[in-house]
Protein backbone atom coordinates (compact mmCIF):
# COMPACT_ATOMS: atom_id res chain seq x y z
CA UNK A 1 0.00 0.00 0.00
CA UNK A 2 1.27 3.49 -0.78
CA UNK A 3 0.01 7.02 -0.32
CA UNK A 4 -0.28 7.47 -4.09
CA UNK A 5 1.07 5.89 -7.27
CA UNK A 6 4.43 7.63 -6.88
CA UNK A 7 4.42 9.26 -3.47
CA UNK A 8 5.07 8.25 0.10
CA UNK A 9 3.91 9.35 3.53
CA UNK A 10 6.29 11.50 5.56
CA UNK A 11 5.89 12.35 9.24
CA UNK A 12 7.64 15.69 9.62
CA UNK A 13 6.92 16.60 13.23
CA UNK A 14 9.68 17.40 15.70
CA UNK A 15 10.69 14.84 18.29
CA UNK A 16 8.27 14.28 21.22
CA UNK A 17 5.22 15.26 19.16
CA UNK A 18 3.93 11.74 18.56
CA UNK A 19 6.14 10.54 15.72
CA UNK A 20 6.35 7.03 17.15
CA UNK A 21 2.59 6.88 17.63
CA UNK A 22 2.17 8.01 14.02
CA UNK A 23 4.50 5.25 12.84
CA UNK A 24 2.52 2.62 14.74
CA UNK A 25 -0.78 4.03 13.45
CA UNK A 26 0.44 3.88 9.85
CA UNK A 27 1.46 0.25 10.32
CA UNK A 28 -1.98 -0.57 11.70
CA UNK A 29 -3.45 0.96 8.54
CA UNK A 30 -1.39 -1.41 6.40
CA UNK A 31 1.48 0.84 5.39
CA UNK A 32 5.09 -0.21 5.77
CA UNK A 33 6.53 2.52 7.97
CA UNK A 34 9.97 3.22 9.36
CA UNK A 35 10.72 5.46 12.33
CA UNK A 36 13.99 7.40 12.25
CA UNK A 37 15.34 6.23 8.87
CA UNK A 38 19.07 6.79 8.49
CA UNK A 39 19.41 6.35 4.72
CA UNK A 40 17.57 7.05 1.50
CA UNK A 41 17.58 3.32 0.84
CA UNK A 42 15.48 2.75 3.96
CA UNK A 43 13.01 5.38 2.81
CA UNK A 44 12.80 3.82 -0.65
CA UNK A 45 11.92 0.45 0.88
CA UNK A 46 8.96 1.76 2.91
CA UNK A 47 5.63 3.43 2.24
CA UNK A 48 6.17 5.87 5.08
CA UNK A 49 8.98 7.41 7.10
CA UNK A 50 8.84 9.53 10.25
CA UNK A 51 10.89 11.41 12.87
CA UNK A 52 13.55 14.07 12.76
CA UNK A 53 15.77 12.47 10.13
CA UNK A 54 12.78 13.08 7.85
CA UNK A 55 11.88 16.42 9.40
CA UNK A 56 15.33 17.73 8.60
CA UNK A 57 14.92 17.11 4.85
CA UNK A 58 11.20 17.29 4.15
CA UNK A 59 11.56 19.90 1.37
CA UNK A 60 14.11 17.77 -0.46
CA UNK A 61 11.92 14.68 -0.03
CA UNK A 62 8.96 16.62 -1.42
CA UNK A 63 10.93 17.13 -4.62
CA UNK A 64 12.27 13.59 -4.75
CA UNK A 65 8.90 11.89 -4.19
CA UNK A 66 6.15 13.80 -6.02
CA UNK A 67 2.64 13.01 -4.92
CA UNK A 68 3.64 12.38 -1.32
CA UNK A 69 1.58 13.16 1.78
CA UNK A 70 3.12 15.04 4.70
CA UNK A 71 1.96 14.87 8.33
CA UNK A 72 3.06 17.48 10.85
CA UNK A 73 2.48 16.02 14.31
CA UNK A 74 1.99 18.76 16.88
CA UNK A 75 1.61 19.08 20.62
CA UNK A 76 0.51 21.66 23.17
CA UNK A 77 3.59 23.85 23.49
CA UNK A 78 4.26 23.64 27.24
CA UNK A 79 3.73 19.87 27.26
CA UNK A 80 6.17 19.56 24.37
CA UNK A 81 8.80 21.72 26.04
CA UNK A 82 8.52 19.78 29.31
CA UNK A 83 8.81 16.47 27.48
CA UNK A 84 11.83 17.63 25.50
CA UNK A 85 13.58 18.98 28.57
CA UNK A 86 13.18 15.69 30.45
CA UNK A 87 14.18 13.59 27.47
CA UNK A 88 17.20 15.69 26.49
CA UNK A 89 18.60 15.62 30.01
CA UNK A 90 18.28 11.85 30.04
CA UNK A 91 20.11 11.62 26.70
CA UNK A 92 22.99 14.04 27.36
CA UNK A 93 25.40 11.25 28.25
CA UNK A 94 24.88 9.64 24.85
CA UNK A 95 26.32 12.54 22.86
CA UNK A 96 29.89 11.36 23.43
CA UNK A 97 28.96 7.75 22.72
CA UNK A 98 26.86 8.47 19.60
CA UNK A 99 28.08 11.69 17.95
CA UNK A 100 25.40 11.38 15.27
CA UNK A 101 22.71 12.18 17.85
CA UNK A 102 24.32 15.48 18.75
CA UNK A 103 25.00 16.32 15.11
CA UNK A 104 21.37 15.69 14.17
CA UNK A 105 20.04 17.77 17.03
CA UNK A 106 22.33 20.58 16.00
CA UNK A 107 21.00 20.36 12.44
CA UNK A 108 17.32 20.23 13.43
CA UNK A 109 17.20 22.35 16.58
CA UNK A 110 20.31 24.49 16.25
CA UNK A 111 21.61 23.29 19.62
CA UNK A 112 22.52 20.23 21.65
CA UNK A 113 21.72 21.89 24.99
CA UNK A 114 18.12 22.39 26.01
CA UNK A 115 17.05 26.01 26.32
CA UNK A 116 13.33 26.57 26.75
CA UNK A 117 13.07 29.85 24.85
CA UNK A 118 15.24 28.64 22.01
CA UNK A 119 13.26 25.42 21.66
CA UNK A 120 10.01 27.37 21.75
CA UNK A 121 11.31 29.46 18.85
CA UNK A 122 12.39 26.34 16.95
CA UNK A 123 8.92 24.82 17.29
CA UNK A 124 7.25 27.99 16.04
CA UNK A 125 9.70 28.38 13.16
CA UNK A 126 9.24 24.77 12.01
CA UNK A 127 5.46 25.06 12.00
CA UNK A 128 5.68 28.36 10.13
CA UNK A 129 8.06 26.84 7.57
CA UNK A 130 5.75 23.89 6.90
CA UNK A 131 2.69 26.10 6.55
CA UNK A 132 4.50 28.38 4.11
CA UNK A 133 5.86 25.48 2.07
CA UNK A 134 2.42 23.91 1.61
CA UNK A 135 0.27 27.05 1.59
CA UNK A 136 -0.86 26.39 -2.01
CA UNK A 137 -1.03 22.61 -1.58
CA UNK A 138 -3.13 22.12 1.54
CA UNK A 139 -4.37 18.73 0.35
CA UNK A 140 -0.82 17.41 0.68
CA UNK A 141 -0.32 18.20 4.36
CA UNK A 142 -2.07 17.30 7.61
CA UNK A 143 -1.55 19.22 10.84
CA UNK A 144 -2.56 16.96 13.72
CA UNK A 145 -2.28 16.92 17.52
CA UNK A 146 -2.55 13.33 18.73
CA UNK A 147 -2.57 14.45 22.36
CA UNK A 148 -5.40 16.95 22.06
CA UNK A 149 -7.95 15.35 19.76
CA UNK A 150 -10.44 12.52 20.03
CA UNK A 151 -10.61 12.34 16.22
CA UNK A 152 -7.14 10.98 15.65
CA UNK A 153 -8.13 8.03 13.50
CA UNK A 154 -10.81 9.98 11.65
CA UNK A 155 -8.49 12.85 10.73
CA UNK A 156 -5.60 10.61 9.75
CA UNK A 157 -7.70 8.17 7.71
CA UNK A 158 -9.59 10.91 5.90
CA UNK A 159 -6.31 12.53 4.92
CA UNK A 160 -4.89 9.24 3.62
CA UNK A 161 -8.19 8.14 2.06
CA UNK A 162 -8.25 4.81 3.90
CA UNK A 163 -10.85 3.11 6.08
CA UNK A 164 -10.84 3.90 9.78
CA UNK A 165 -9.93 0.79 11.84
CA UNK A 166 -11.89 -0.38 14.86
CA UNK A 167 -8.79 -0.21 17.05
CA UNK A 168 -7.52 2.03 19.85
CA UNK A 169 -5.16 4.68 18.55
CA UNK A 170 -1.61 3.73 19.54
CA UNK A 171 0.08 5.78 22.24
CA UNK A 172 3.80 5.37 22.55
CA UNK A 173 5.73 7.98 24.53
CA UNK A 174 2.90 8.67 27.01
CA UNK A 175 4.78 9.52 30.20
CA UNK A 176 5.17 6.83 32.83
CA UNK A 177 3.86 9.27 35.43
CA UNK A 178 0.55 9.72 33.59
CA UNK A 179 0.14 5.99 33.15
CA UNK A 180 0.89 5.51 36.84
CA UNK A 181 -1.92 7.86 37.89
CA UNK A 182 -4.39 6.07 35.66
CA UNK A 183 -3.33 2.66 36.93
CA UNK A 184 -3.66 3.80 40.55
CA UNK A 185 -7.26 4.86 39.94
CA UNK A 186 -8.07 1.62 38.14
CA UNK A 187 -6.51 -0.43 40.95
CA UNK A 188 -8.77 1.34 43.45
CA UNK A 189 -11.78 0.01 41.57
CA UNK A 190 -12.96 3.34 40.15
CA UNK A 191 -15.21 3.03 37.13
CA UNK A 192 -13.13 3.14 33.93
CA UNK A 193 -15.71 5.16 32.00
CA UNK A 194 -15.92 7.71 34.81
CA UNK A 195 -12.12 7.98 34.83
CA UNK A 196 -12.05 8.40 31.05
CA UNK A 197 -14.62 11.18 31.17
CA UNK A 198 -13.19 13.00 34.18
CA UNK A 199 -9.52 12.65 33.27
CA UNK A 200 -10.09 13.30 29.55
CA UNK A 201 -8.59 9.96 28.51
CA UNK A 202 -9.99 7.63 25.85
CA UNK A 203 -11.78 4.52 27.24
CA UNK A 204 -9.78 2.36 24.83
CA UNK A 205 -6.50 3.46 26.38
CA UNK A 206 -7.78 2.71 29.87
CA UNK A 207 -8.78 -0.77 28.72
CA UNK A 208 -5.19 -1.23 27.56
CA UNK A 209 -3.88 -0.15 30.97
CA UNK A 210 -6.37 -2.36 32.80
CA UNK A 211 -4.69 -5.41 31.29
CA UNK A 212 -1.34 -4.40 32.78
CA UNK A 213 -2.46 -3.85 36.38
CA UNK A 214 -0.85 -7.09 37.54
CA UNK A 215 2.57 -6.04 36.29
CA UNK A 216 5.14 -5.23 39.02
CA UNK A 217 5.88 -1.67 40.05
CA UNK A 218 2.41 -0.19 40.64
CA UNK A 219 3.06 0.30 44.36
CA UNK A 220 6.39 2.03 43.79
CA UNK A 221 6.49 5.85 43.66
CA UNK A 222 7.89 6.95 40.29
CA UNK A 223 8.10 10.68 40.80
CA UNK A 224 5.78 13.54 39.99
CA UNK A 225 4.96 14.35 36.38
CA UNK A 226 4.14 17.60 34.62
CA UNK A 227 2.09 19.13 31.85
CA UNK A 228 -1.56 19.79 31.16
CA UNK A 229 -2.58 16.14 30.89
CA UNK A 230 -0.91 15.21 34.18
CA UNK A 231 -2.45 18.16 36.01
CA UNK A 232 -5.90 17.39 34.61
CA UNK A 233 -5.74 13.84 35.93
CA UNK A 234 -4.48 15.01 39.34
CA UNK A 235 -7.38 17.45 39.57
CA UNK A 236 -9.84 14.67 38.79
CA UNK A 237 -8.23 12.44 41.43
CA UNK A 238 -8.58 15.17 44.05
CA UNK A 239 -12.27 15.60 43.25
CA UNK A 240 -12.90 11.87 43.31
CA UNK A 241 -10.73 10.78 46.24
CA UNK A 242 -11.60 13.46 48.77
CA UNK A 243 -8.98 16.14 48.27
CA UNK A 244 -5.29 16.84 47.71
CA UNK A 245 -4.21 15.41 51.08
CA UNK A 246 -5.57 11.97 50.21
CA UNK A 247 -4.00 12.03 46.75
CA UNK A 248 -0.66 13.17 48.17
CA UNK A 249 -0.61 10.26 50.63
CA UNK A 250 -1.59 7.83 47.89
CA UNK A 251 1.18 9.02 45.54
CA UNK A 252 3.72 9.51 48.35
CA UNK A 253 4.35 13.18 47.55
CA UNK A 254 3.63 16.38 49.45
CA UNK A 255 0.33 18.25 49.14
CA UNK A 256 1.99 21.39 47.80
CA UNK A 257 3.38 19.49 44.82
CA UNK A 258 -0.09 18.23 43.95
CA UNK A 259 -1.59 21.70 44.10
CA UNK A 260 1.23 23.23 42.10
CA UNK A 261 0.88 20.75 39.25
CA UNK A 262 -2.87 21.32 39.12
CA UNK A 263 -2.37 25.08 39.07
CA UNK A 264 0.18 24.91 36.25
CA UNK A 265 -2.20 22.82 34.14
CA UNK A 266 -4.99 25.42 34.32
Amino acid sequence: MTASSTGKIFGIGLGRTGTTSLTKALRLLGFTAIHFPTSLDQINKHDAATDITVTNSYKKLDTMFPGSKFILTMRERDDWLNSCENYWRQQESKFDQIPFVGQLRQAVYGTTVFNRQHMNDVYAAHERSVRQHFEKRLDDVLFINFCGSEERWANLCTFLNVAEPNLPFPHHNRTDSVDHLLKVMLSLGLNAHDIARGAEITPQYLEHLQKSLNEPGLSKPIGIGSGHEYGTILEYMCRTLGGADNVARLLKVDRGTILRQISEAN
